[in-house]
């Protein structure tokens, strides 16, 4: 899990009439923000994305999450059997992996990563 930047470990499942489903744990890594694409990957490694609606931490509406947070994340209309307990859920990669050329060449190249 260290390759991607927001990790939440998933402690229990709610469904929420009218509103959806409601993941609830612990963010062991980065920040989600409302309207995040997060991605849940299951037991199996199968990963399946979706939007994230919404942010609660402690009955309260927030817009960010970060490391360290118990918070809800609310899916919108997804399936509650999707997500089990123990699973992640993570921010999809922002920043795609930079392939170096092979060691026995050099290229110069300079890269400007805006943040």
């Amino acid at each position: 899990m260290s390759h991607y930047n927001a990790v939440l470990k998933v402690e229990d499942v709610f469904t929420i009439t009218g509103r959806g489903t409601v993941v609830v744990g612990k963010v062991e890594k980065g920040e989600f923000h409302n309207g995040d694409m997060v991605t849940h990957i299951n037991g199996s490694g199968t990963e399946s994305e979706v939007f994230v609606q919404g942010l609660e931490m402690f009955h309260k509406t927030i817009e960010r999450v970060q490391a360290g947070d118990n918070a809800g994340l609310l899916l919108g209309q997804w399936a509650e059997e999707t997500v089990t307990k123990g699973f992640f859920s993570k921010k999809t990669e922002t920043i795609r992996k930079i392939v170096s050329p092979p060691r026995n060449s050099f290229q110069r190249g300079d890269l400007i990563v805006k943040l």
